[in-house]
């Protein structure tokens, strides 16, 4: 079955990132699952009851969703970035340099004018 294997990739692809992107993400893959259920319940001539029961919570979520994120654009912009971004910002703020090959450390207030691409000398084992 092609639909179900498609599902599977795309909840696997979800939580491959082990992050949560912005804080809207989860209201976000509420929108898409409600919506999809709408076009899901229309394709398949479904009672009006229903296609409008489910057109009610589509509406009501998406309501929340635009809330949300007006809410957070004026109140914390910060929340609607990558948590990546956030963390990337907060070492900048913080003075840490480094990478995850020669680790971190925090600049000292002498050290403000030493140039970070300076290269460094790796030994033959370390190049493996």
């Amino acid at each position: 079955m092609p639909g179900v294997e498609l599902f599977r990739s795309l909840l696997q692809q979800a939580s491959a990132q082990g992050s949560r992107s912005t804080v809207m993400n989860p209201i976000g893959w509420a929108l898409a699952t409600v919506l999809s259920t709408l076009v899901g319940s229309i394709w398949a001539h479904a009672p009006m009851w229903v296609v409008g029961l489910i057109s009610a919570f589509a509406g009501i979520v998406l309501t929340v969703y635009l809330f949300g994120y007006i809410y957070f654009m004026f109140k914390n912009p910060d929340a609607l970035r990558s948590e990546r971004f956030t963390l990337s910002k907060m070492a900048i703020e913080k003075s840490i340099v480094g990478d995850t090959l020669q680790g971190f450390s925090q600049v000292e207030e002498g050290q403000s004018g030493r140039s970070l691409a300076a290269p460094t000398q790796r030994t033959e084992q370390d190049a493996r």
